[in-house]
C-alpha cells in the first residue's frame, strides 16, 4: 500500500513540473507582445512617412524632377522594417536555469503521520488542478496572439 502512495506521489510531483511550462508560456507571451507592439509602431511610422511623402510631392509639384527623385529616395528609408532579432536573444539564459526552491534537509527527519501525508496530498491536488487552469487559459491566449498575427 505504501509502495502506491510513493508512486502517485511521484506522480503529483511530475505533474508539478508543468509550473516551468506555465513560465515559459509567460515569457513567450511577454515576447509576442513586445513583437505585436514593434509592429504597430512600424504601421504607424509607415503612416506617417506616407503622409509627408503626400505633402512633400504636393509641396514641390512646381520643382523640378530632379528634387522629387531625391526627396522619394529620403522617403524610402522610414518604409523599410525594422530588424526584429530571434527569439533567442530576448530570453536570457538566467531566466531559464531551473534553481532548486527548497535547501536540501540534512538533518533526520521524523516520519509524517498518515493524516499530514493526506493533508499534503490534498493541496497538491489543489495547486496541481490551479496550474492545468492556468495552463489551459495561457494555451488560448497564445492561440488569440497567433491569429492576430496571422
Amino acid at each position: 500500500m505504501s509502495v502506491k502512495r510513493q508512486v502517485s506521489v511521484n506522480e503529483e510531483l511530475d505533474s508539478l513540473q508543468s509550473r516551468d511550462d506555465t513560465q515559459f508560456y509567460n515569457k513567450v507571451s511577454t515576447v509576442l507582445d513586445r513583437i505585436i507592439d514593434k509592429v504597430r509602431d512600424t504601421e504607424e511610422r509607415l503612416t506617417a512617412a506616407e503622409q509627408s511623402k503626400i505633402d512633400q510631392t504636393i509641396s514641390s509639384g512646381s520643382k523640378s524632377n530632379k528634387s522629387t527623385t531625391s526627396s522619394k529616395k529620403k522617403a524610402e528609408n522610414p518604409f523599410k522594417m525594422p530588424e526584429i532579432p530571434p527569439l533567442d536573444n530576448q530570453i536570457d539564459e538566467k531566466q531559464i536555469k531551473i534553481t532548486p526552491k527548497r535547501k536540501l534537509i540534512k538533518k533526520p527527519v521524523k516520519e509524517p503521520t498518515m493524516e499530514e501525508v493526506l493533508d499534503a496530498l490534498f493541496l497538491l491536488q489543489r495547486e496541481i488542478s490551479d496550474i492545468r487552469e492556468n495552463q489551459k487559459e495561457m494555451e488560448d491566449q497564445i492561440k488569440q496572439i497567433q491569429r492576430l498575427i496571422e
